[in-house]
């Protein structure tokens, strides 16, 4: 198939809509992407009783609505996977409760053999600083971010190829780097299981063209752009992922109340200033760190594309994500992945 052909490849993808509100944002998502992309198809399985309404209200023929038999916890991402199991689906987008998703991924298997579970990859933002300068000025990515709690070095590499394959192939990054997640840069810092990782790492991608390992890495390095990968097990990339995110909440709680809870009435009226003056600003450092942004994140190791999503998606996360799941299909991650790990020395 040509490249022009992959990537206006049709995909049939299904949408676990995981929530019962009045709004839908599952639904306005999809239908917010399927105006964008003609060759893409969504299935929603829902409740019987929704299905004539909400085909009333979308209108829309390639968003199709299936019944679901048994309702219950996770019923609709139990009818996807049935679905992708019998390959009348290439990718499959939920906001379900881990657990729910991991039972999923153990019947769509693993292209890995290390590994169990697939490992999730979550877009971290990097500030670095020139001078007097702060640049905001593109990503990196941690794995594993939460799913894979005990690891062996063997995973921990595999987590290293995975996500150098996921950067070149989505977002073409020739010559990803990749940096361990440890207590210190030196050699031989950390657990037994960052010593044996660092080295199966080096001599991994030493005989590999075109993807570099810099060696341990500080998590003060996560967010400075010093490598394009930081590889770590699941409970410390979980912990680096959610102590990030409320930072930033608690930033923006403690500007809010230095603003409003001002008791002099110049003082307070001075910093509302202030902050309209500085809106654009504190809106796009919000924007880098909102999930919703980014939509879902991928699963890696699975031999099929699950889009993993927040509990409380949005229309704009939902959206993302399955636009996430269209690039991840069309420049055949999956594929690339399999090809890379043919590449391990046992």
């Amino acid at each position: 198939m040509s490249e022009d052909n992959i990537m206006t490849k049709y995909l049939k993808i299904g949408l676990d809509p995981t929530s019962e509100v009045e709004d839908w944002p599952a639904l306005k998502g999809a239908r917010k992407a399927l105006e964008e992309d003609k060759n893409i198809e969504i299935i929603v399985p829902i409740k019987k009783e929704y299905i004539h309404e909400l085909m009333h209200e979308y209108n829309e023929p390639r968003l199709r609505f299936e019944a679901v038999e048994k309702p219950g916890k996770a019923a609709s991402l139990r009818k996807l996977t049935e679905q992708a199991v019998y390959g009348n689906l290439e990718a499959i987008i939920t906001a379900t409760d881990t657990r729910a998703v991991a039972v999923s991924a153990a019947k769509l298997g693993m292209y890995s053999e290390t590994l169990s579970i697939p490992a999730i990859i979550v877009p971290i933002p990097w500030i670095r600083y020139k001078g007097n300068d702060i640049h905001v000025d593109g990503f990196s990515y941690l794995l594993d971010a939460g799913e894979n709690t005990s690891c062996t070095p063997e995973i921990l590499r595999d987590f290293a190829i995975m996500g150098s394959t996921y950067l070149k192939s989505v977002f073409g990054i020739i010559k990803p780097t990749i940096s361990l997640v440890n207590i210190g840069e030196q050699r031989g810092k950390g657990r037994e299981l960052e010593r044996q990782a660092f080295s199966l790492l080096e001599n991994h991608f030493s005989e590999i063209d075109g993807t570099t390992f810099k060696g341990n890495a500080e998590p003060e390095h996560i967010f400075d752009g010093y490598s394009d990968i930081y590889v770590t097990d699941g409970f410390t990339g979980n912990i680096i992922l959610k102590t990030g995110e409320t930072i930033i909440k608690k930033v923006f709680q403690f500007v809010k109340k230095g603003i409003y809870q001002e008791p002099s009435f110049f003082e307070r009226t001075k910093r509302k200033t202030g902050a309209k003056l500085l809106y654009d600003l504190f809106f796009e450092l919000k924007s880098l760190f909102d999930p919703a942004s980014y939509g879902g994140a991928p699963l890696l190791g699975l031999d099929f594309c699950i889009i993993k999503c927040h509990g409380n998606s949005n229309e704009t996360a939902f959206y993302n994500a399955i636009r996430n799941a269209t690039t991840f299909e069309r420049t055949e991650v999956i594929a690339n992945s399999k090809k890379e790990f043919s590449t391990i020395k046992v």
